[in-house]
């Protein structure tokens, strides 16, 4: 047992951090703050800008 958990320790831990931080990016962008602002603004205008693009002249 010992030999298990000093093999996977390490994936163990990098899983709980990264499951931590998008729990932490899920939070940020759920909630009506200048962050998700953002990031829906940022979103908009990548995608109109490639609408543009790609309209015939």
């Amino acid at each position: 047992m010992k030999q298990i958990l000093e093999h996977f320790s390490p994936a163990i831990i990098y899983l709980a951090v990264s499951v931590f931080l998008i729990a932490i990016f899920a939070v940020l962008l759920t909630t009506d703050g200048p962050i998700a602002q953002a990031f829906q603004n940022c979103i908009t205008s990548a995608l109109s800008t490639l609408m543009n693009a790609f309209q015939k002249p």
